[in-house]
C-alpha cells in the first residue's frame, strides 16, 4: 500500500465546469505519492530514486501545511481541484474532491506518463450535504496513447448500466451489456475476418448466461484490470447486515457483492449460517 505524502499549492483558479454543484472558484491542490523519504546533504532518496535538493525541499516545506477537512462541517465551498503527482512531477490523475480521505465528485482524469489523457471517469456531481461522493455515474471514456477512443463503461446510481464496448485491435472489439449492476442484454466478441463481421450474440439476463448453448467466448478485457477501474469491490446491503459479539462473524444479512459497479455475487446469512451464496455470469 503506497503512502500518500501531501504536498500543497494553493492557487485559486476559475474554470468552466459542467457540474453545475462544484463552485466556479476552487483552490488547486498539488498532492506528491510516495513510500519514503531519505534526505541527503544534496539531494534526497525517495522510493530509491534520487531526486535533487531543490524538489526535496519543496516537498519537505509544504508537508506540514496540510490539514484535514472537519467532516462534521463540510459544505460545497470546500471543494478543491487535485492534482496527484509522482515525485518527477508527472501527474497521474487529477479530481474535485473536499478530502484526499474522501471519494471524488464529478470529472476524475487518468494520465499516461507523457501527460497524454489515459481515461476520464465521471462522478456523480455533489449533493448539498456532500454524503454521495465516490457514486461512478455516467459515460467512462479510456483512450490509447495517440488519443484514439479504445473503450468505454456506462453506470448509474454506482452501477454499471447501458453497453459497454471495448476496442482490442483494428479488427476485433466486444459489447457488454448491463442493466442496475446485472449482465444484461446480448453480449459479443466481433472480429473481421476476411473483409467480414463475424461474431455471435451471447444472452444474458439479471446476471446470468441466459441460453442453452455453451457460451465458448471469454468477454474480460484489459479494461476489467484494476488500473483501469475506481472500485475494485465493493458491497450492495439488501439486508442489514447484523455482527455477532466482537463482529467475529455476521449472523444475519444479505448483501451483492460489487466490482467496478457489477454485481458478481451475493450471499445471505440467516442465525449466523451462510444460506446463499450466488455467483453472477459477469465474464
Amino acid at each position: 500500500m503506497r503512502t500518500l505524502w501531501i504536498v500543497i499549492f494553493l492557487v485559486l483558479v476559475i474554470t468552466s465546469l459542467t457540474f453545475s454543484q462544484i463552485p466556479r472558484r476552487v483552490d488547486t491542490l498539488d498532492y506528491y505519492i510516495f513510500d519514503t523519504m531519505q534526505n541527503m546533504e544534496d539531494s534526497c532518496d525517495i522510493d530509491g530514486k534520487v531526486y535533487p535538493k531543490k524538489l526535496c525541499d519543496k516537498i519537505i516545506s509544504t508537508l506540514s501545511g496540510f490539514t484535514h477537512i472537519e467532516y462534521g462541517n463540510i459544505t460545497l465551498k470546500d471543494i478543491r481541484f487535485a492534482r496527484y503527482r509522482l515525485p518527477d512531477e508527472t501527474i497521474e490523475h487529477t479530481q474535485y474532491e473536499v478530502d484526499p480521505d474522501l471519494a471524488p465528485f464529478g470529472e476524475y482524469t487518468n494520465y499516461y506518463p507523457s501527460g497524454q489523457v489515459k481515461s476520464k471517469w465521471h462522478f456523480q456531481e455533489p449533493n448539498t450535504s456532500l454524503s454521495n461522493e465516490g457514486i461512478m455515474e455516467g459515460v467512462w471514456l479510456y483512450f490509447n496513447t495517440d488519443g484514439d477512443t479504445i473503450g468505454s463503461k456506462r453506470f448509474k446510481n454506482g452501477l454499471a448500466h447501458g453497453k459497454w464496448t471495448i476496442i482490442l485491435n483494428d479488427t476485433t472489439w466486444v459489447v457488454k451489456e448491463f442493466k442496475n449492476g446485472f449482465s444484461e442484454g446480448l453480449w459479443n466478441v466481433h472480429r473481421i475476418e476476411g473483409g467480414h463481421e463475424t461474431g455471435r450474440p451471447y444472452a444474458y439476463h439479471n446476471g446470468f448466461y441466459h441460453s442453452t448453448y455453451i457460451c465458448d467466448e471469454s468477454f474480460e478485457t484489459y479494461l476489467d484490470m484494476d488500473e483501469h477501474i475506481f472500485q475494485k469491490e465493493g458491497t450492495l446491503v439488501v439486508d442489514s447486515i447484523e455482527y455477532a459479539h466482537n463482529r467475529r462473524y455476521i449472523k444475519n444479512g444479505k448483501f451483492f457483492i460489487l466490482r467496478d459497479g457489477i454485481r458478481i455475487g451475493m450471499k445471505e446469512f440467516k442465525d449466523g449460517e451462510l444460506v446463499q451464496n450466488v455467483k453472477f455470469d459477469y465474464r
